[in-house]
C-alpha cells in the first residue's frame, strides 16, 4: 500500500511543481515565444528614395499577382511592399548599394524574400549582403545565382528550377495574365542565413551588386530566432 501511495505521489509531482511555482511556467512561455520572425521596415529605401527604381517595377504587370503587404511563407513573416532593384550590365543606371538598413537587435536568422530579373550562369555572386554588427565587426554573405535565388520568371524552357542552398527555396510562385501563361509564371525565393555571430547585436545591413548580368531584386527582408517551417511544397497562388 506504502509503494503505491509513493508511486503515486511520484507521478503527480511534476504537476504539482507547475502549478507551484508560475515563474518557471512564465519563464517557460517567454521562451516559447521568443522564437519570432520580424520584418524589416525597407519603406526608407524603396524606389526613388534609394535609386533604385523599385516602386515602378512593383507596380509592373508580372507583380499584379503577386501578394502584397504582410505575408507568411514557411512560417516567416515577411512584408511585401516594394522592391529594391540593384546595378547589373543589363540596368547599369541603377544604384550599386542599398546602405544601411537598420537592424538593431540580435537574431539567429536572417531571412530574405527576393529574385532577380535577366540572368546569368549558375554559381555567379549577384550580391553580396554585408552584416554591420554594434562591436564594429562586419560579416559578408554572397547571393549566388543557381544556389540561394534564380530569375523571378520561371520560363517554361527553363531546364534547371531548383536551387544548390537547402535553406533557399520557391517561397511563393503564381501565374497570372502576365507574363503569358504560355511562356512563363513568377516565383520569389526564400532564403534563410544563420547569422554568423549570434551574440552580437546586428547595427544595419547593405546589399552590395556585383554587377553581374541578373538584377538583384531584393523584396523582404525579415531576421529572428524562429526556423522555417518547410513543407513538401512550395507555397502556390494562382489568378484565374
Amino acid at each position: 500500500m506504502e509503494t503505491r501511495r509513493f508511486d503515486a505521489l511520484t507521478a503527480l509531482l511534476p504537476a504539482l511543481l507547475w502549478v507551484a511555482v508560475p515563474d518557471l511556467r512564465a519563464q517557460t512561455d517567454k521562451a516559447d515565444g521568443e522564437e519570432d520572425s520580424q520584418p524589416i521596415d525597407l519603406s526608407a529605401f524603396y524606389g526613388k528614395v534609394s535609386g533604385t527604381e523599385g516602386d515602378s517595377w512593383f507596380t509592373h504587370p508580372d507583380w499584379k499577382i503577386v501578394p502584397k503587404g504582410l505575408q507568411n511563407f514557411d512560417g516567416i513573416l515577411f512584408d511585401l511592399s516594394g522592391t529594391l532593384l540593384l546595378k547589373s550590365q543589363n540596368m547599369p543606371q541603377l544604384k550599386e548599394a542599398v546602405r544601411n538598413v537598420p537592424v538593431k537587435r540580435k537574431c539567429r536568422y536572417i531571412h530574405l524574400l527576393h529574385g532577380f530579373g535577366y540572368s546569368d550562369e549558375d554559381g555567379t555572386t549577384i550580391a553580396t549582403m554585408e552584416i554591420h554588427y554594434a562591436n564594429g565587426e562586419k560579416r559578408a554573405i554572397p547571393i549566388i545565382c543557381g544556389v540561394h535565388v534564380r530569375n523571378w520568371w520561371k520560363e517554361k524552357t527553363e531546364k534547371i528550377s531548383d536551387v544548390s542552398d537547402p535553406n533557399s527555396r520557391v517561397a511563393w510562385s503564381g501565374q497570372g495574365e502576365y507574363p503569358p501563361p504560355d511562356r512563363a509564371s513568377v516565383r520569389l525565393f526564400r532564403s534563410t542565413f544563420v547569422n554568423p555571430l549570434l551574440n552580437a547585436p546586428i547595427d544595419h545591413i547593405d546589399f552590395v551588386s556585383q554587377n553581374s548580368k541578373a538584377i538583384p531584386c531584393i523584396v523582404s527582408l525579415s531576421v529572428g530566432d524562429k526556423k522555417p517551417v518547410v513543407g513538401p511544397k512550395a507555397t502556390k497562388a494562382e489568378e484565374r
